[in-house]
């Protein structure tokens, strides 16, 4: 199985689907927790820039090892300012990915990450926290089923093959249900290591 099933240009789209999805709602209370967060909508948001530039940081870095974040919340942008950087944020982990050897491994609490893992990663943070916020707006949100795909074979390969995609990516991430499987709650995982190293089981839910 190839360890570059989702590729830099996956995290700009991630982007650009979570820019487009959102900004009809900038007007919006903010204030509001996402859906089965304690975090705010706007937290939330903030989140997923700070995430998404800790994996371009980590990488680029090339340490396994816990390195300082290079952006911390700020409570001082607007809803618009966290919508430009979610755009910058994400082309600047696509373009790292894009420079990253295959050897190459960054820090990630569930194990070091190669190039392929930090824009899946980038890729879940972006769309699973843009649902969240979407769930509490009330606003229909669905993800391209390939691009979904893509992210599940590299992250969760243990995850079914048959069905919605974004439904079981969704699940896997500990949000909704799907058929014929048990929830998993909060204590998800997914393997952030290279795809090479997965073994039948690893990081299954329990």
């Amino acid at each position: 199985m190839s360890q570059h099933i989702v590729l830099p240009d996956d995290v700009r789209r991630a982007g650009q689907i979570c820019i487009e999805t959102l900004s009809p709602a900038r007007d919006m209370n903010w204030q509001r927790n996402a859906a089965g967060l304690d975090w705010s909508c706007r937290f939330t948001l903030d989140h997923i820039v700070g995430a998404v530039t800790a994996y371009a940081g980590d990488l680029a870095v090339r340490r396994v090892e816990q390195v300082e974040v290079l952006r911390k919340a700020n409570a001082e942008q607007s809803i618009n300012e966290l919508l430009q950087q979610v755009e910058v944020a994400s082309a600047v982990l696509a373009d790292v990915c894009a420079a990253a050897p295959d050897d190459a491994r960054g820090y990630h609490p569930s194990g070091p990450a190669d190039w392929s893992g930090f824009a899946a990663m980038g890729c879940t943070e972006i769309l699973i926290h843009t649902d969240d916020i979407c769930w509490a707006f009330r606003i229909e949100f669905n993800v391209e089923p390939e691009l979904c795909r893509r992210i599940l074979d590299r992250l969760f390969p243990w995850a079914p093959q048959e069905g919605n995609p974004w439904q079981i990516m969704r699940w896997a991430t500990g949000r909704g249900y799907l058929e014929g499987y048990e929830s998993i709650g909060p204590d998800w995982e997914w393997h952030s290591r290279p795809l090479a190293e997965w073994s039948q089981g690893e990081d299954q839910p329990k």
